[in-house]
C-alpha cells in the first residue's frame, strides 16, 4: 500500500511504456547533468515538467513534449516543486513585532545598572598563600629579592 505524500497525482503520463524512453531522451539532451546547478547525475535525475502537468492542458502543451521537460537533480527538483506548491499562497500581513522599549521603569533600571558598572571598586588586599610566594615575590625593604626556598 502506498501513501501520497502531499496529494494524489495523476500518474497516467508517467506510468506508461513511453515515459522510460522520454526520460532517457531528456537525460541525454542534458548530457546527464542537472539543468539548474550543472551537477552530474547519470540516470539518477528527475525529468521535470517546466510547465506543471496540471497546467499543460490549459496551455495546449502535451505532457510528454520534450520541450516542456528538463533534467534536474533531486534537491533542485524539490526546490522547484516546493516553489510551485507555495506560489498561490500569499503572506499574511502581520503586526510589526513590538519591542519592550516602553516597559515602565526600564530607563531607571538601565541607569542604575550603568552606574553600578562604572563605579570604581577598591580591590581587597589579596592574601598571598605559601604556594604563591614563589610566583610573586616583592622586594624587601633593602631592595633585594628573597632567595629561593
Amino acid at each position: 500500500m502506498t501513501y501520497a505524500r502531499y496529494r494524489i497525482q495523476d500518474r497516467s503520463t508517467l506510468d506508461d511504456a513511453d515515459w522510460k524512453h522520454i526520460r532517457r531522451a531528456v537525460a541525454v539532451r542534458a548530457r546527464f547533468k542537472c539543468e539548474c546547478c550543472g551537477k552530474y547525475l547519470g540516470m539518477r535525475g528527475h525529468a521535470d515538467h517546466i510547465v506543471p502537468r496540471v497546467e499543460c492542458e490549459a496551455r495546449g502543451i502535451h505532457p510528454k513534449d520534450l520541450a516542456n521537460l528538463q533534467w534536474l537533480c533531486p534537491p533542485c527538483h524539490n526546490r522547484k516543486s516546493s516553489n510551485e506548491r507555495w506560489a498561490g499562497h500569499q503572506k499574511v500581513n502581520r503586526k510589526p513585532f513590538s519591542t519592550r522599549r516602553n516597559v515602565t521603569g526600564r530607563n531607571a533600571y538601565h541607569a542604575a545598572l550603568l552606574q553600578s558598572m562604572t563605579e570604581t571598586r577598591k580591590p581587597k588586599d589579596a592574601e598571598i598563600s605559601r604556594d604563591h610566594i614563589g610566583a610573586i615575590q616583592a622586594p624587601r625593604e633593602n631592595g633585594q629579592y628573597p632567595k629561593g626556598r
